[in-house]
């Protein structure tokens, strides 16, 4: 599932063909303004799938091997149906409190059609590209901005981190609290590696009127011992799938007694 727009789409078609393409070309192709052409392929752009160059656009140097890696993780289907199913519950002009995770920047690709969202965040990324959206409001923390682990891909994580992100978090009330755990236990708690980690979600779940928690079962496999929340605190769990190993399916983790009667507001992706 694609969260480009379809005239972005035809861009990127005619310029994988062509190999280029100019402004003034596309403009009168598709009958609309140059702004309108150059907003579109800006965002094209800061997603990495063109480049600017002279009067128009092509296409971006050849990926390394980790780049492609890390782009397939962000723009699987999969992965793109998690992000749409959370935006579908999110109504125009709600807050969201999120917390800087992979996941978190497709979610924000897939809410660009919605209006008047304010977004309260910790992750650079997540901020960038809501600040594309005219009706939409940013707050971000401040902190130290922890490097990506790959400087070539264009679309990563980019956490602010820090003793006070918790504290920042705090001062908000929020609609929704979108939040991504490092593990999870076999009997339905969320768990980080750090302490800082925990108190954020803690601290967004506290200060949201729902929870949302954007589960990836590879999740099931992680290790981590901070207890961060348990699913009763979650208003609403997001799954990209089941689990390969019975074992640790999803599902046997819902109909633990820490996940209570959540097991009904759980939405799993096959």
């Amino acid at each position: 599932m694609s969260t480009y727009s379809p005239r972005q789409m035809e861009i990127l078609a005619q310029v994988r063909e062509n190999g280029t393409a100019g402004i003034d070309y596309l403009s009168r192709e598709f009958a609309v303004s140059t702004q309108t052409i150059r907003r579109d392929v800006n965002q094209l752009c800061e997603f990495g799938e063109l480049r600017r160059v002279r009067g128009g656009v092509t296409l971006p140097p050849p990926k390394s091997h980790t780049q492609l890696s890390i782009n397939a993780t962000h723009l699987s289907g999969k992965y793109h149906e998690l992000a749409s199913r959370v935006a579908s519950h999110i109504p125009d002009h709600s807050s969201l409190a999120i917390v800087s995770s992979p996941l978190m920047i497709l979610v924000i690709q897939a809410l660009r059609e919605k209006s008047g969202l304010k977004i309260f965040t910790n992750d650079l990324t997540v901020a960038l590209l809501a600040s594309h959206q005219k009706d939409w409001q940013i707050v971000i923390a401040g902190g130290l901005v922890v490097s990506p682990k790959s400087e070539e891909a264009p679309l990563q994580a980019k956490p602010v981190s820090g003793s006070k992100i918790a504290d920042f978090f705090s001062r908000f009330e929020a609609d929704f609290g979108l939040i991504q755990a490092t593990a999870i236990s076999p009997q339905g708690m969320l768990l980080e590696t750090a302490e800082e980690e925990a108190e954020i979600i803690q601290t967004v779940l506290s200060h949201a009127n729902n929870g949302l928690l954007l589960l990836d079962s590879d999740q099931l496999d992680r290790s981590a011992h901070v207890r961060a929340a348990d699913l009763n605190q979650i208003d609403r769990i997001f799954s990209n799938k089941t689990h390969d190993n019975p074992t640790k399916d999803i599902n046997s983790v819902m109909s633990q007694p820490a996940c209570n009667d959540r097991s009904s507001r759980f939405v799993s992706l096959y």
